[in-house]
């Protein structure tokens, strides 16, 4: 949950900073943090991905315990 909560944090941090370069016109720094910005959401994806696979895998096991 903490990796969630520093993502939530520096992608705000990143947004506010897009909008400092919209204002003044540099594109070519927009793009640079909104690739950053995708990246960052890829690796949130992957990462919650594992977790929700670990903690099925995890629910089977004990599940198969029980029975």
């Amino acid at each position: 949950m903490n990796f969630v909560n520093n993502f939530a944090e520096v992608s705000a941090e990143m947004i506010g900073e897009m909008k400092e370069e919209i204002k003044a016109g540099n594109a070519s720094e927009v793009i640079a943090i909104a690739d950053d910005l995708e990246q960052n959401l890829s690796k949130l994806t992957t990462t919650a991905n594992v977790h929700l696979l670990s903690s099925k895998a995890c629910s089977n096991t004990r599940a198969r315990a029980r029975a």
